[in-house]
């Protein structure tokens, strides 16, 4: 096994490397530098299976040393050493990914040897995640790419059929239901490639996470659906998360209300917060057909739809991709009756995913 070592006290190597061959007996190879400089240079262009890093070097000082790891991704795993006995800056070495932190007067061979194992170890799994993600947004592409190139293609073919067949002779009325079946399921297949995904890409773990104002979100969403349904309050904190999910979420929400209303539809939102729960709750209420409580879980499973709404439009995933998107956030969704007459959706997200700041939207 090769392993780097980064440390400046020549007495401190000793001891290390002491340990490390009473720690793997097999054999190992050890790498040494005094510098953080060459130290970087090193994992760069050469493979390690283990990096042990001294947390104070010469040439970096300690908020350097934690900022520079933070930013750099290495395929070693990084174990810090030092005699700084701090848990603040354990906590910021684990927030900058590093894998292990351990003070130099706990070293002993078997402690060491646990804790290179279980640095290794949990490396391995970062990167095969990693590698998932890769594949996933891999295929995520070539659904949202490959899939619609075909079927814009049937549309196309199915409209210039239509349209050749039209000028040679009159094409009877099932004629015509047949060629406008072949375009409204193509349609149906684009809409459902667009829903799988979003929803496949709903827990993207590498996504920035900026405050958004919710109310003026839904401000922005309701300028399409203006015409569609009636806003009758929303009442939205400011919170943490990724902009384009949470338009999706409140989209996918808005377009079920609409969705399953007999009457005139309409949307509420409000949020309150629970300080003994820690907990903020957002409630979305409409005055649609409802939810049976028996079926109030099932809603949120992939392409379960009740049986009194299978006439209704949709690819089946759109509470589902919330779902995905609200645990993302640490949150859960739930459904009960609404004031409204409808359903209320009842989204819990941790108190510190708020900004203390509302807006009001009139």
């Amino acid at each position: 096994m090769n392993i780097l070592l980064i440390e400046d006290n020549i007495d401190h190597t000793e001891i290390i490397i002491d340990i490390l061959n009473e720690a793997y007996p097999k054999g190992i190879t050890v790498t040494t530098t005094t510098s953080f400089i060459d130290g970087l240079d090193k994992l760069e262009n050469h493979v390690f299976e283990l990096c042990l890093c001294d947390l104070k070097l010469p040439d970096s000082p300690l908020q350097n040393t934690i900022d520079t790891l933070s930013k750099t991704t290495f395929s070693a795993p990084i174990i810090v050493l030092t005699s700084i006995n701090n848990d603040a800056i354990a906590i910021d070495l684990i927030k900058a990914g590093i894998q292990d932190y351990i003070a130099k007067d706990k070293l002993d061979t078997e402690y060491l040897s646990k804790q290179c194992s279980f640095a290794i170890e949990r490396k391995a799994m970062e990167q095969a995640l990693v590698d998932k993600t890769t594949d996933y947004e891999a295929f995520c592409h070539s659904l949202s790419h490959d899939f619609n190139s075909a079927l814009r293609r049937i549309k196309q073919c199915t409209h210039f059929l239509t349209d050749s067949l039209n000028n040679h002779y009159t094409l009877t009325p099932q004629e015509t239901q047949w060629l406008g079946y072949i375009e409204t399921s193509a349609s149906d297949v684009q809409r459902l490639t667009h829903d799988l995904y979003e929803y496949m890409n709903a827990e993207n773990h590498f996504i920035e996470e900026p405050f958004v104002n919710l109310a003026d979100l839904i401000k922005k969403i309701m300028i399409e659906y203006k015409d569609k349904i009636e806003l009758v309050q929303c009442q939205l904190p400011i919170i943490k998360g990724n902009p384009a999910q949470l338009e999706l979420t409140f989209k996918n929400m808005i377009e079920n209300s609409i969705k399953y209303s007999t009457n005139p539809p309409k949307i509420s939102f409000s949020y309150k917060i629970d300080e003994y729960k820690n907990s903020a709750f957002i409630h979305i209420d409409d005055n649609g057909i409802g939810i049976p409580k028996s079926k109030a879980k099932d809603i949120f499973l992939p392409f379960k739809r009740l049986e009194n709404t299978l006439e209704a439009q949709g690819s089946g995933l759109g509470l589902s991709l919330v779902h995905r998107v609200i645990k993302h956030l640490h949150g859960s969704i739930s459904v009960e009756p609404s004031i409204l007459g409808g359903s209320c959706f009842k989204i819990k997200l941790p108190y510190s995913r708020l900004q203390n700041s509302v807006n009001n939207l009139s």
